[in-house]
Order: structure tokens, then sequence, then C-alpha cells
């Protein structure tokens, strides 16, 4: 299932769940290749949470992951992944990476991030990827039909997905909110990469920073910082479900922002960005929407 985070960024996700649940586990193999713009990709095992994290709840836990740094691609820049409790030996990787899914995972989170707007009439890249069951029949094979148990299962899995990250997602909890996430309107938190084990769709070689503004038609929010090596960094405007604002209109209202990363002979490469309704130069619009949130991410 494929979740748009902004053009510049596209996550997907792939529920780990057979037939039988947990219980009865299969093995997967991703397969897929880097595209012509694509700076950096991840991948992420998440487990159930335990509703202490920033959205109580409403995400999982990162158990296991790994980044396109530690994957081993073929002349053309294909890669497979191997998905499984236990490391299989190599014959059975066939030059995959391996990638370690604990009998509790119930997903696979991927995030693909572009240096480039999208081709004319396109709304974000192509990602070229596919996941499937490891030593699964061949084409000719007839699958046994799949119980009306088995389907209600998955649409209550459906369900509860979008439930939580819509009616049910709460507002963060002070007392579990990360650093960088600023609760105080106006203020952005203290960057700070994800961590294994914590609740949400973070990636844990991506540092991040965030905040909730909240601004009158007279008003304006500067941003200033500066931005150390690294691959990618921008700013996003989210509204309250962690949903990108309506990039569609870019052109007339930017709701996202790619930093300049620094050149080679610098340490750092300041920015500076104006928030409001009114169109000063080199701002981002808040579409007049209600108290919303600001997030910087830096990979």
């Amino acid at each position: 299932t494929k979740l748009q985070r902004d053009c510049y960024a596209q996550y997907y996700i792939a529920s780990l769940f057979t037939h039988g649940g947990p219980a009865q586990r299969k093995e997967f193999i991703v397969k897929g290749c880097r595209g012509n713009n694509e700076v950096y990709f991840s991948f992420s095992v998440h487990s159930p949470g335990t509703g202490k994290g920033l959205s109580s709840g409403a995400f999982e836990r990162v158990v296991s992951d790994v980044n396109d740094e530690s994957i081993k691609f073929d002349e053309n820049g294909c890669y497979g992944l191997y998905l499984s409790s236990t490391k299989p030996e190599e014959e059975v990787l066939k030059g995959a990476t391996w990638l370690e899914t604990p009998h509790d995972s119930s997903s696979l989170v991927t995030r693909h991030y572009f240096n480039s707007w999208p081709v004319p009439g396109a709304i974000s890249e192509t990602v070229d990827l596919r996941i499937e069951l490891a030593n699964a029949p061949t084409q000719n094979h007839v699958p046994e039909p799949v119980s009306d148990e088995i389907i209600a299962a998955r649409i209550d899995l459906a369900n509860d997905f979008i439930r939580r990250h819509t009616i049910l997602m709460p507002q963060p909890d002070p007392t579990t909110a990360p650093p960088f996430f600023a609760l105080l309107p106006n203020k952005i938190g203290i960057p700070q990469k994800w961590k294994r084990g914590e609740e949400g769709m973070g990636a844990v070689d991506i540092a991040y920073a965030a905040g909730r503004f909240r601004l009158e038609d007279n008003e304006a929010l500067i941003l200033q910082g500066a931005v150390p090596r690294c691959r990618f960094a921008n700013v996003v405007l989210w509204n309250r479900f962690l949903q990108t604002f309506d990039y569609s209109s870019y052109e007339e209202y930017p709701v996202f922002f790619t930093l300049d990363t620094p050149p080679e002979a610098e340490e750092y490469a300041p920015f500076s960005i104006i928030l409001s309704k009114k169109k000063p130069p080199g701002y981002v619009d808040t579409l007049s929407h209600p108290p919303l949130v600001i997030k910087i991410e830096r990979i």
C-alpha cells in the first residue's frame, strides 16, 4: 500500500501477516531497483506498539531496519531483501540482503526520497518495488480459496489502520513526546534521530525536528537554521493526522521546501523560510489552515 508523504518522498507499507496471522509466519522476498533520481531509501520492520509513543499507539514500533548503504546491488542497480526470523544460508539468499523479521512482526515500511520534481503530469516519481513469498508456488499453481474469516480479519485490520490514523489519533502526550517534537506553538524541537523500539513511521537513520504553528492573518513565522552534511533535507507542512498538505498547486501554494545541502568546502548550509498567509519572498504558505505541524527531516 502506498502512503504518499510529499512529491519528494514516498512511503509504502506491506502487511507481514499471512492467512494464519503471526503464528503461521512465512518468509518474504523484496525486489526492487534504485530510481534515477532516488537519493535514499530504507526498509524497517515493525511490531505492534504499546500505546506509549508520540501517537499513543497509532503506529507500530521499529524492530529492525536497513538502508541503501547496506544493501547489495547488481550491475543494474537492482537489489533483493530476504525477510525471515533467522538468517538463511547464502545458497538461499542468492545475493539478497537479509533483514531480520521477528515472529511478532506485523508490517514492513519502505521510504524513498528523490532529489527532483516528478515529470510534468505526474504526482510523484515511480518506485520499482515488489514483495512476494519466498519459495512461492509457480504461476500455474491454483491457490486455496481464502476463507470468510480471513477476509473479515483483513477488513478489520484495514479499518483499524484508518481509524487509528484519523478519528482515533489523540493529541500527542507531553509525557511521552520525543524531544524533537515541540508541543508549544511556533517552536521547533531539538533535532534527533529516530531510535529502534520507538513507535512511529520514522527511519532510524533520519534526523527529525518538528513543532506546531499557529498564525493569524497578519502574522508570519520565520524559520532559520543550518543544514549539516547530508544526502537530503526538507521542510514539510502537516495536518494533525501527520498528512502532508495538498501539494498539487505547489507553484501557487508551496507547502514543502527542499533545503540546500552544504557545498563541498562548507560544513553547513544556512536557510531561512517564512510561513505566512500572505506571500513575501521565499514563503511557505499555511493555506489558512488551523494550528498544524511543521516537520523538518535530514538524511
